[in-house]
């Protein structure tokens, strides 16, 4: 079982380009807060299935620039 997070950083307007380097950050620090989130929403299927708290995560940052676009486990 793995969890796959899409994060659009830049790309599609030109003020997203402008502060990209601002949305990565923001998305790479508030992670953890999101994926607890997740697991306090889905209380019951984690109950159900407590081997899921130790699935692997793939976070995939979408940008047009390539120092934002970028996979992490």
């Amino acid at each position: 079982m793995s969890l796959h997070v899409h994060c659009h950083i830049s790309g599609g307007h030109f003020l997203l380009d402008l502060i990209a380097p601002l949305r990565y950050y923001i998305f790479r620090k508030e992670l953890p807060v999101v994926l607890k989130a997740f697991v306090h929403g889905d209380g019951s299927l984690f109950s159900q299935h407590p081997e899921l708290e130790e699935a692997t995560v793939w976070v995939y940052f979408h940008s047009n620039n390539p120092n934002f676009n970028r996979v992490e486990c």
